[in-house]
């Protein structure tokens, strides 16, 4: 009864049979017997009190052990996210049998029922689309469990903001935010009640991903560069970087050393080389530094030294690696820039401006 079980007493030994003592421990199992056998509302305060009494035992002693059973008891009411008007008024009777003060009763209360609650609401919260239905049973469970309106929308809102953060973090999990993604988050969070809220630094990173899902989509914003260009030719990006030539060749390949024969499984020896075994040997030769513009029809290098261009119509295309671009010719030799920064965002704004130049 009321989530406690009937247990043994403990047998006295040696010694306290000769001072005719009884095991303190004694006190708690017959106090612990007492309410798992009979009804809360039908115990007195002297039940409770007598028995520590009996055993020489303080309230002072005996307070953890007291608010251990009121924590049993108030976890075994609520388990089924229920408080009847009878466990209710049986809870109020045993904080008074129990001589339970308002700072330990808050403190049960914070360990026992407020998880429950928080669960429950993380439950009805697990699809993102909860109903007025829905709100109205999380209303009516906290207060069932008892909860101060203020705490039970604390815990709500606090979930609600947790779960509606998880459905960003899986939006901006490829680095991007669409109109359609920021328009189904605007729709559960009003589904939800709570609004988005966002410092400085995350304002920034959200304002990026949605440049970058712009970029994707070939929405690109112009800008204006530091030099002068013709009227009619616009600029979507610059950056800093070095300028080298890329040269091919092809090498002989030397093979020496042992080999397992398939047939035999011997060990045999090869030495010398192979000719028609070839690998391309690949040099870069450094032309010049500068800044490398992305404009609307073509690459364009202003060097310390001298000016180049590659119109995107005569590129087979570009190589984008960890450190820069790769510009792969139709015709003469390919190019790469060695630069830094916003790798992802320069990327797109080459991608999109490929894809215009052969559309």
């Amino acid at each position: 009864m009321n989530g406690l079980e009937i247990v043994d007493l403990k047998e006295s030994n040696f010694l306290q049979k000769i001072l005719r003592r009884e095991p303190r421990e004694n006190a708690f199992f017959e106090i612990n017997n007492l309410l798992a056998s009979v009804p809360i509302l039908e115990l007195d305060k002297a039940s409770i009190d007598s028995r520590l009494e009996k055993y020489g035992v303080s309230k002072e002693d005996a307070r953890s052990r007291l608010n251990n059973m009121y924590s049993i008891i108030l976890a075994h009411f609520v388990k089924d996210w229920e408080l009847t008007n009878r466990q209710r008024k049986s809870l109020a009777h045993l904080q008074h049998l129990l001589s339970l003060d308002r700072q330990e009763i808050s403190s049960i209360n914070s360990s026992t029922i407020f998880p429950i609650y928080r669960n429950y609401v993380r439950e009805r919260l697990s699809d993102g689309d909860i109903s007025n239905e829905e709100k109205q049973r999380i209303e009516q469970l906290s207060d069932q469990l008892g909860l101060p309106k203020g705490f039970a929308r604390e815990i709500y809102s606090v979930e609600a903001s947790k779960y509606l953060h998880s459905v960003l973090k899986l939006s901006l999990s490829d680095g991007m935010l669409s109109d359609g993604e920021e328009m189904e988050l605007d729709k559960i969070a009003r589904g939800l009640g709570v609004k988005l809220e966002f410092d400085a630094d995350a304002k920034g990173n959200l304002d990026r991903c949605r440049y970058l899902w712009k970029l994707h989509i070939g929405e690109l914003p112009e800008i204006q560069p530091p030099i002068r260009l013709p009227k009619k030719e616009k600029c979507f990006g610059y950056v800093k970087a070095v300028h080298y030539e890329v040269s091919r060749k092809k090498v002989p390949v030397k093979y020496s050393g042992f080999d397992i024969l398939p047939r035999e499984h011997q060990v045999a020896f090869h030495a010398g080389s192979i000719g028609s075994v070839v690998a391309r040997a690949e040099t870069k030769r450094l032309l010049d530094k500068g800044i490398l513009y992305f404009n609307g029809t073509r690459l364009f290098f202003k060097g310390n030294l001298a000016s180049s261009q590659f119109h995107y119509k005569n590129l087979i295309g570009g190589t984008f690696y960890l450190n820069g671009l790769l510009v792969e010719q139709i015709r003469g030799r390919d190019q790469f820039f060695k630069f830094s920064g916003d790798l992802q965002a320069i990327k797109l704004i080459f991608d999109a401006l490929m894809t215009k130049s052969r559309s």
